[in-house]
C-alpha cells in the first residue's frame, strides 16, 4: 500500500482523476488523501461517490485554498498561489504521501512544489502529472509549471508526445 494524494479539480478534471482511478487497484493506493480547492465542493462529494460505489474505506478529504481562480490575473494569482503554497506544504509535510497523483487543476500546483520541496529534507514522494484529455495541442499552464519537477509527465494525445510520455487510452 502506497500513501497517495490525489489533487482534484473543478471542472473536467475531478472526472477525469475520478476515471483514471477506475483503472486502478485503490487497494494498493491507501490510504488515499483527496485535496481541493475549498471553493470547489463538487469535487470532494465526488470522491466520496467515487469511494462508496467502490467500497473505499481508507481515505480523507481535504481542502485548500485555491491558487487561482477562471479569470483572476496572474498578478494576483501570484499572491494567492503563495498563500496556497503554504497550506499545501503544511498539508504534504503532515501527510507526507509516498505518491502524488494530478491531472492538471491550477490546485496542483502549490501541492506539486511542495511535494518536490520536502525531497530536500528526505521525504520522497513519486509525483505523476497526467496533463488533461483536452489538451491536445499544447500543455496547460499547470503542466508547464509542473513538469520540470514531476517524476512522470503523461499526454495523451500523440501531438503532444514529443511533450511527455504519451500513453494512448489512458482515460479513453
Amino acid at each position: 500500500m502506497v500513501k497517495t494524494l490525489i489533487v482534484l479539480g473543478s471542472g473536467g478534471h475531478t472526472a477525469e482523476m475520478m476515471h483514471l482511478l477506475t483503472q486502478v487497484d485503490t487497494d494498493d493506493i491507501a490510504p488515499r488523501y483527496y485535496v481541493h480547492a475549498d471553493s470547489d465542493a463538487q469535487s470532494s462529494q465526488k470522491a466520496v461517490s467515487f469511494e462508496e460505489k467502490n467500497g473505499g474505506k481508507d481515505y480523507i478529504i481535504k481542502s485548500i485554498p485555491r491558487a487561482r481562480s477562471v479569470g483572476q490575473s496572474y498578478f494576483t494569482s501570484i499572491f494567492t498561489t503563495l498563500y496556497a503554497f503554504i497550506f499545501a506544504f503544511v498539508l504534504i509535510l503532515r501527510i507526507r504521501p509516498k505518491l502524488l497523483l494530478t491531472d492538471g487543476p491550477g490546485t496542483a500546483l502549490p501541492l506539486v512544489y511542495s511535494a518536490f520541496f520536502l525531497r530536500f529534507i528526505g521525504q520522497r514522494c513519486r509525483i505523476i502529472f497526467v496533463e488533461s484529455f483536452c489538451r491536445v495541442e499544447s500543455l496547460s499552464l499547470a503542466g508547464r509549471l509542473c513538469k520540470p519537477v514531476v517524476d512522470r509527465f503523461i499526454v495523451h494525445w500523440p501531438s503532444l508526445k514529443t511533450q511527455g510520455e504519451y500513453v494512448p487510452g489512458l482515460l479513453f
